[in-house]
């Protein structure tokens, strides 16, 4: 976004109009004296270029508010200019390299921003170790990630549903009971086996 100062002290206005009206009768001349190329399509540009600078020089070089409407037409044009420049700018660089990287990178299955959704399974957030833990019941996994690193538990029964109790234990309800498991042991320790015929 182009920021630009609308109310410029005399000392600045004094700086932009000398900066302008030199570079417009550079341009000018350019247009008038150069028989090539997009010069020659111009040459009917430097009367104008060689008249707004001149005004701009006698104008705004006081550094009063007389220069203030050439100043404010000149920034207004740049603004406008500089505005959709840069917009089409922005938009050649997203569609034509980031939506492109980001395509290649989905059909390689990457995920760096960890939008990709757990397997099917119960969910659980757990608020100490600032993680989201989740099960794939089929395979009696556990699996968590907490943004920087993805870590996995095998069971040798299906689990399916776990609450917190420390940040390093959680309570699991298994296929044959409630256990105890530690995150960081992996030691499992039961509570509760389920009655047969009782579930």
């Amino acid at each position: 976004m182009i920021t630009i100062n609308w109310h410029p002290a005399p000392a600045e206005l004094r700086r932009w109009a000398v900066t302008v009206a030199a570079a417009l009768a550079v341009s000018g001349s350019l247009f008038q004296f150069f028989d090539w190329g997009m010069f020659r399509a111009g040459h009917g540009l430097a009367p104008w270029l060689w008249g707004f600078g001149l005004i701009a020089l006698v104008t705004a070089g006081t550094g009063t508010r007389l220069g203030m409407p050439a100043y404010w037409l000149w920034m207004t044009f740049v603004f406008l200019v500089g505005t959709t420049i840069g917009t089409l700018a922005l938009a050649v660089v997203f569609f034509l390299v980031v939506t492109p990287l980001g395509l290649a990178a989905r059909l390689a299955g990457r995920d760096r921003l960890g939008l990709r959704r757990p397997s099917p399974g119960a969910t659980l957030w757990h608020p100490l170790r600032q993680a989201l833990f989740w099960f794939d019941i089929s395979e009696g996994r556990l699996l968590s990630k907490d943004g920087v690193r993805e870590q996995m538990w095998q069971f040798p029964q299906s689990v399916s549903a776990a609450g917190v109790i420390s940040r390093d234990e959680l309570l699991i309800c298994g296929e044959n009971g409630l256990f105890r498991f530690n995150l960081e042991t992996a030691v499992s320790t039961p509570v509760t086996e389920l009655e047969p015929n009782k579930p």
